[in-house]
C-alpha cells in the first residue's frame, strides 16, 4: 500500500509539472489515473474490513470461511464504500 501511495504522490507531482509545460491532456490523464488508483485503494480497505468482520463471525461459530460467506462480505464492503458510516 505504501508503494501505491508513492505512485499516486508521484503522479500528482507529474501533473503539477505537466501543467506548467502546456501538456494539459497529459496532465488530465495522469490526474485521473491517480484519482482512480486512490479510489481503488479506498475500496480495498472497505472490502478488507468487511472480510475481516465476516471471518470473525465464522470464527465465533467455529467454522471456516466458505464461498457463500464471501458474497455478503463483498456486498457489505461495497455498500460501506458508497455510503460510509
Amino acid at each position: 500500500m505504501i508503494l501505491l501511495e508513492c505512485k499516486v504522490t508521484s503522479a500528482f507531482n507529474c501533473v503539477a509539472r505537466a501543467a506548467f509545460c502546456n501538456n494539459s491532456p497529459y496532465a488530465a490523464f495522469l490526474f485521473l489515473s491517480a484519482a482512480q488508483a486512490e479510489t481503488g485503494v479506498v475500496m480495498l480497505i472497505y472490502l478488507d474490513q468487511a472480510l475481516n468482520e465476516q471471518l470473525a463471525r465464522c470464527a465465533a461459530v467455529e467454522r471456516t470461511l466458505t464461498r457463500e460467506d464471501l458474497h455478503p462480505a463483498i456486498i457489505a464492503g461495497a455498500v460501506e464504500r458508497v455510503r460510509p458510516r
